[in-house]
C-alpha cells in the first residue's frame, strides 16, 4: 500500500512539473476510508465546484419545504451572466421574460455549470452566508462560499462600480468592462491570481 502511495506521489510530482503550477488532490476511498493527498495543506480556487455546495444547500430547504423544485423564477436580463458558461443566456430576452422552475436551474447549473442559473439559486437561497452556514453545520470548515459569480467576474476584469443590488444585465456589464484600463485588468488579474480571498 505505501509503495502505491509513493508511486502516486511521483506521478502527482511530475503532473506538476509538467504544469509548471501547484497541483492539489484529494481523494477518499469511501467504502475503505483510504485517502491520498497530495498539496492538500494549500487552498485552491474551487471554479466550478462551488456549484455543488450551492445544490447541497438548495436541496436542505426543499427538503424542510422553504423551497420546491417545482416553484417558477422570472428570469430577466438582469439575471444574465457574462461567459460561455451561461446557457440562459441563449434566450431572446427583447420579447418576454422566461419563466422556469429552481429544479430546471439547479439542473442547468449541475449540469450546463450555467453560471447565470447558479447567481439565481446562490441569491434564492440566502447567498454565500447561507451556504457557509450548510457547510458548517455538516462540519466543513476548510472551504468558502463567499461571493456570487458576478463578483468574482468583476473582480478578474477590474471592475470595482457593480450595482450593489447585483442588478447588472451583459450589456451593462460590458459598459462597465469598456471603462476598466487594460493596465487595470492586467493588475487585476495578477491580484485575483495571488489573493483568492480578494472580499
Amino acid at each position: 500500500m505505501v509503495n502505491d502511495f509513493n508511486a502516486l506521489h511521483n506521478q502527482f510530482t511530475s503532473f506538476q512539473e509538467q504544469c509548471k503550477s501547484c497541483l492539489g488532490i484529494s481523494a477518499l476511498h469511501i467504502e475503505t476510508n483510504r485517502q491520498v493527498h497530495f498539496n492538500a495543506e494549500h487552498h485552491f480556487f474551487m471554479c466550478s465546484t462551488y456549484k455543488l455546495p450551492i445544490a447541497v444547500c438548495l436541496l436542505q430547504q426543499v427538503a424542510i419545504g422553504q423551497i420546491q423544485l417545482s416553484q417558477l423564477y422570472e428570469v430577466t436580463e438582469f439575471d444574465l451572466r457574462i461567459g460561455v458558461l451561461s446557457t440562459l443566456n441563449q434566450f431572446n430576452f427583447s420579447h418576454a421574460n422566461l419563466h422556469i422552475s429552481v429544479g430546471n436551474l439547479l439542473q442547468l447549473m449541475l449540469q450546463e455549470s450555467c453560471n447565470s442559473a447558479t447567481d439565481i439559486l446562490l441569491r434564492l437561497i440566502g447567498g454565500p452566508p447561507a451556504v457557509m452556514n450548510c457547510l458548517h453545520r455538516a462540519g466543513v470548515q476548510d472551504l468558502h462560499i463567499e461571493h456570487y459569480t458576478l463578483e468574482l467576474l468583476a473582480a478578474l476584469d477590474g471592475i470595482e462600480n457593480l450595482p450593489a443590488n447585483h442588478q447588472c444585465s451583459p450589456n451593462q456589464y460590458k459598459k462597465l468592462e469598456q471603462l476598466v484600463t487594460p493596465k487595470q485588468r492586467l493588475k487585476a488579474r495578477m491580484a485575483f491570481k495571488i489573493n483568492l480571498n480578494f472580499g
